[in-house]
């Protein structure tokens, strides 16, 4: 993989470490004010996070992420991404996962955290996206008739 960015690093060390189940290593780059979003609409703290990964109740089989954007803010970098997983949970059981995500990363005492991190599913959207771009241009075209 081809780094953008600096921080695209510490976005692979997390993802490896979620596939591993090492928790020292989430540990070490997970904010203590950390809220990690589920595509299913639960929230985490770092506690929770750590508690799941410890206990095995979640794990991964694999994971396979790219980094879409990069917006850096200079002591926040937001990333914005697409991740496919197989996962399993305790109580959900196995369930592959193809979500788009907004992770954002920022400095404590010069290391970098995430701080927060929310995935939604992904659904194809580009016929309604080109429907929306249709009706926008129809609108400002009527508009600069005006």
């Amino acid at each position: 993989m081809t780094m953008k960015h600096p921080i695209e690093a510490y976005e692979d060390r997390r993802w490896k470490a979620m596939l591993e189940g090492d928790v020292p290593t989430l540990e070490q780059l997970w904010s203590d004010h950390l809220v990690y979003g589920h595509s299913a609409g639960a929230r985490d703290s770092k506690s929770g996070m750590v508690d799941k990964i410890a206990t095995r109740y979640m794990t991964f089989k694999s994971i396979d992420w790219k980094c879409e954007q990069i917006i850096d803010l200079g002591e926040t970098v937001l990333i914005v991404g697409h991740m496919i997983a197989d996962a399993n949970s305790a109580t959900i059981g196995s369930r592959k996962m193809d979500n788009l995500y907004l992770a954002a990363w920022t400095k404590e005492q010069g290391e970098w955290k995430l701080a927060a991190f929310q995935p939604t599913p992904y659904q194809d959207h580009s016929e309604a996206s080109a429907k929306v771009d249709a009706y926008i241009a129809e609108q400002k075209a009527k508009m600069q008739e005006a």
